[in-house]
């Protein structure tokens, strides 16, 4: 299926909000769409392999939880403040964790596998809203999987050096200013706010700074 009028560019001045409309749209026509991935109620399993039986392990080990087979209650955050999970854990002590106060399991199954393309679809009307930090969100059948995951979104997907940087030397001219206004202030610490006037596209929640 061919996108629409079949351009390979959407967007532009004036005409972005409904250019990605008809983009998105075309998308769900042609992609594998997965329903109910919402972080509120569950989280998504990534099988160790495309082997069936991986898939197959990590619903059964999510059923034998919520059923309480072995005699536990089904986890809550609580469970495990001051009390986290060794990263080496047997798998269904770390979906114990990953599971806490969600209600169900979103698997990376085959069909999502094989798909071309999967579209998540991220619409409010539909309940959809991926706003959440990936390492809360993903579990890994596989630990070591996990591991590498967050070890490669430390080291690759974050701020580059020289804006980092420069961060540093607002914060260390912040500092020598409030030792200035207070001698007494030796170690220059000083209070910030981060004001949000809006999120994202909910006009309602944009206020004015008066």
């Amino acid at each position: 299926m061919k996108p629409p009028e079949d351009r390979v560019q959407f967007g532009g001045v004036g005409r972005k909000s409904q250019d990605l409309k008809i983009l998105f749209q075309y998308l769900r026509n042609v992609g594998y769409v997965p329903e109910g991935w919402n972080p509120t109620n569950c989280f998504v399993a990534i099988p160790s392999s495309t082997d069936p039986a991986h898939a197959d392990e990590l619903q059964r080990t999510f059923d034998d939880i919520v059923n309480m087979k072995d005699g536990r209650k089904v986890p809550s955050h609580e469970d495990f403040i001051g009390k986290p999970t060794p990263v080496d854990a047997p798998m269904i002590e770390r979906m114990r964790e990953m599971l806490a106060d969600r209600e169900n399991i979103c698997i990376y199954n085959a069909e999502m596998q094989n798909s071309k393309l999967v579209h998540f679809d991220v619409d409010k009307t539909h309940n959809a809203r991926m706003l959440t930090h990936f390492y809360a969100f993903i579990f890994f059948q596989d630990w070591r999987q996990d591991l590498w995951t967050k070890r490669f979104i430390r080291d690759h997907v974050r701020y580059v050096d020289e804006i980092v940087c420069a961060a540093a030397r607002v914060v260390r001219a912040v500092r020598e200013r409030a030792r200035k206004y207070n001698p007494e202030n030796v170690d220059g610490l000083f209070d910030s706010m981060h004001v949000r006037r809006g999120d994202f596209q909910y006009k309602k929640t944009r206020l004015s700074a008066e």
